[in-house]
């Protein structure tokens, strides 16, 4: 059975959804609570920067250049985010992301953390850890 989804590099003509799907997700955390949207923007820009974090997208192989998911990490066991648009969640985009990324079950240190998907994250066996300080190279 052919994959559902084709993750590539995000290239910089992905960087307007990412970076506005990002701050709008965010948001909803209680760790953005008191943070402006330029913050937020400024956040994701600086790790989409750094040379050590790799950004890919989930693309339908059938419809190039529609953006269905990204994700944001730095080895198997940190993540910055992903994401997923709605009308392709429950189909695997997050899974293959995370597959292509190395990042199996159990423990990850997430730059930032909307815990509302921690439920989510438990159920398929993934333990996310808030540690903000991934960014610097510490987990």
């Amino acid at each position: 059975m052919p994959d559902l989804f084709t993750i590539r590099p995000a290239a910089p003509d992905d960087a307007p959804l990412i970076i506005d799907s990002f701050w709008r997700d965010f948001r909803q955390s209680v760790y953005a609570e008191g943070l402006s949207v330029a913050t937020m923007r400024r956040l994701i820009i600086d790790v989409m920067g750094r040379p050590d974090w790799r950004t890919v997208v989930a693309e339908l192989p059938d419809v190039p250049g529609e953006i269905c998911g990204w994700m944001a990490y730095r080895g198997a066991r940190e993540a910055a985010w992903l994401s997923v648009k709605a009308r392709y969640r429950r189909n695997g985009c997050a899974k293959a992301m995370l597959a292509h990324a190395g990042v199996a079950p159990g423990r990850v240190a997430c730059a930032f953390l909307n815990p509302q998907m921690d439920g989510i994250a438990r159920a398929q066996g993934y333990r996310l850890v808030f540690r903000p300080f991934v960014m610097a190279g510490a987990t």
